[in-house]
């Protein structure tokens, strides 16, 4: 009798669960985007996440793969440098659809016409509040650029987007080149500037270690029309 009960009971068990689980994702979906600095808030978190190794589970089950196949809902765009050791998902304890990221050596944005319209999308279509600009410690980029050696190529043209202003040292240097960029994007676009002056987004730089694996942000950029 007892086995006959369990056996009757299990679908039940199995459609409550099934029922459970859509009324989550549901409500995931209908769940109003962060605000900028809820979004900030949330990759600092994860950053320290990461530094103290208390890292949230982000991996990928078939519920997650199914779920994300329908949309992306990515809380920030993030504009880090291709280098192998900087991997933005990682750093900030981020998990499939969390991020929109877009990685080119040195973290340019200058006349970067597939950086700035890709960040274009996730702020008007994906509806992303935050744009991080992440360069990092001991930049290879920056570092080239800092030499003044003339490079060969598409190479020569992209360490010349490289602004190291008027720093003599690397660590003065990668921090330059990290707000120039993020400031330059609201150069580079009207449509990003415009979302800046009307805080539906903020832009702000950040620098991570690779020593500790901290990221330390700086303060949003702001819009002056004097940069024009």
């Amino acid at each position: 009798m007892a086995i006959q009960f369990r056996t009757l009971l299990a679908p039940a068990i199995a459609a409550l669960v099934v029922g459970l689980l859509a009324s989550s994702v549901q409500a995931a979906e209908l769940a109003p985007p962060p605000t900028p600095q809820q979004a900030l808030q949330s990759l600092k978190d994860g950053n320290r996440n990461f530094v103290t190794q208390h890292l949230e589970d982000k991996s990928a089950d078939r519920q997650l793969l199914v779920q994300l196949a329908k949309g992306q809902k990515p809380i920030a765009a993030v504009i880090a440098c291709a280098d192998s050791r900087v991997s933005p998902e990682l750093i900030f304890n981020k998990g499939l659809g969390e991020l929109f990221v877009l990685r080119v050596a040195g973290n340019v944005s200058v006349e970067a016409h597939a950086i700035v319209g890709s960040i274009e999308y996730a702020a008007a279509h994906l509806n992303v509040p935050l744009v991080v600009v992440v360069g990092h410690e001991n930049c290879g980029a920056v570092k080239a650029a800092l030499t003044g050696d003339a490079a060969p190529g598409k190479l020569g043209r992209l360490l010349n987007a490289v602004q190291v202003g008027n720093q003599l040292n690397l660590v003065g240097a990668v921090r330059n080149n990290v707000i120039f960029q993020a400031d330059q994007i609201m150069l580079e676009s009207d449509l990003l500037r415009e979302y800046v002056v009307n805080e539906r987004i903020i832009v702000v730089p950040a620098i991570y270690s690779l020593n500790t694996g901290e990221v330390t942000f700086m303060d949003p950029i702001k819009w002056e029309e004097a940069k024009k």
